[in-house]
């Protein structure tokens, strides 16, 4: 081979050593993860990468307590355990590299707690209160004997529920289907009903000149999804209005916590190529949450607030079922990790202690945690598989687990 030819290969081998490890998947792990005694705490090890194909790496984990199985680290601390912290390492693997990806962090489990504190929290969010995480929270509260803790919002259930609805055991809260960090700031609709029962002539007029959408429709519950919590109409205009919606909510107070659980929708859409998601959580998801947050923090100076990390399911091509998606399951799950660091750094950038971000998404099952179907293989074919129906939402064992780590992480948030 002469000198001109190796030189050429040498070259493009170092290209292509540079772009695998450009391309190498990373490990998206907190630097503690929150445990709580008594509930199971999951690592499952296809929620923490953002490989294309999470299945053909292999994976473990390295912990004192707790155990490495095919899918996940689990431990479900005991009592004993209460306030017990422990390194656990969590490695990637294959064929080629060996073990070419670690990360290390602590497992704390949360300590016992004032029991007798008062506790207010608000929930605000999308349609993931239909998987009731917001009820296996309360419970777990309830179970651990934290009497005080109270939930306040516009109704209970799910999120197409009438305003209204507090049903006795379950926890209040203002999600809504499909409203994104921009929805809560900027959605005030109302149906054909609700105008009729609620606006004089006048103010009828004047919301029709704001460009307020006048929706012609049968269906009651859809009302309730028509109009954000957080805006009024007063003084002739549409405006943000926190303290009017604590006072519907709490009396008037702020709660104690102000949970956000929201953000996965602009992800179902947005495109994973370079600088399409990127497109979306500049221009709207982030945009509108620095709103979002500021708006929160005027009206409640000393709330702490909660930006949850939604979950997302299955690495199925068609993770979804449903015509709200534009993206694969791998693109999805991509997009929810630059959604994951975008919180992230937005936390970091505010720099207020009492605005935070919890890692619930790790804790859930991302087959088994969510609504699966039978299916034909093929239009041709006479047998069926499992396939993952939506990747978004949560099946009700998906919830519980989502629920499980909220609680973890207010346990350590709210009462050490």
């Amino acid at each position: 081979m002469n000198l001109w030819r190796r030189n050429f290969v040498v070259a493009v081998a170092a290209l292509a050593g540079m772009a695998a490890n450009a391309g190498t998947p990373a490990l998206m792990v907190p630097s503690e993860i929150h445990a709580a005694p008594g509930v199971e705490c999951n690592v499952y090890y296809h929620t923490i990468t953002d490989a294309i194909k999470p299945d053909r790496y292999g994976y473990d984990a390295q912990c004192n307590v707790g155990k490495s199985l095919g899918d996940r680290w689990a431990w479900t601390p005991t009592a004993a355990d209460a306030g017990r912290r422990e390194s656990l390492v969590l490695r990637m693997w294959d064929d080629e590299h060996g073990m070419f990806n670690a990360v290390t962090t602590t497992v704390s489990v949360a300590k016992d707690g004032d029991k007798g504190r008062v506790v207010t929290i608000a929930l605000l969010g999308d349609s993931i209160a239909n998987n009731n995480y917001q009820d296996r929270i309360l419970m777990r509260m309830r179970e651990a004997g934290f009497a005080n803790y109270r939930p306040v919002g516009s109704r209970t259930g799910s999120s197409a529920a009438p305003v209204g609805q507090h049903e006795e055991g379950r926890a209040a809260h203002d999600c809504y289907g499909g409203y994104g960090f921009a929805a809560l700031l900027t959605s005030y609709k109302f149906s054909v009903e609700e105008l009729d029962n609620t606006h004089a002539e006048a103010e009828r007029e004047q919301l029709m000149k704001l460009g307020v959408v006048k929706i012609e429709s049968s269906w009651a519950w859809r009302r309730n999804l028509l109009k954000s919590p957080l805006l009024s109409y007063s003084g002739g205009k549409v405006q943000v209005d926190v303290q009017g919606w604590f006072d519907r909510i709490n009396g008037g107070k702020a709660p104690d916590v102000i949970m956000i659980s929201t953000g996965s929708g602009d992800m179902c859409g947005a495109d994973p190529l370079p600088g399409g998601v990127e497109k979306v959580l500049g221009e709207r998801t982030i945009f509108w949450a620095r709103k979002l947050l500021a708006a929160l923090r005027a009206a409640a100076p000393d709330a702490l607030i909660v930006l949850e990390k939604p979950p997302s399911g299955s690495n199925d091509d068609y993770p979804f079922g449903k015509a709200y998606n534009t993206v694969t399951g791998f693109g999805f799950r991509r997009n929810m990790h630059a959604l994951y660091r975008a919180y992230d750094k937005l936390v970091k950038e505010l720099g207020d202690p009492k605005i935070v971000t919890v890692a619930g998404y790790m804790n859930v099952d991302p087959v088994a945690g969510y609504p699966r179907k039978l299916e034909p293989f093929n239009r041709c074919s006479e047998e069926t598989q499992l396939r993952c129906a939506n990747a978004l939402h949560q099946s009700p064992a998906g919830g519980a687990q989502y629920g499980d780590a909220v609680y973890a992480e207010l346990r350590h948030l709210l009462f050490e």
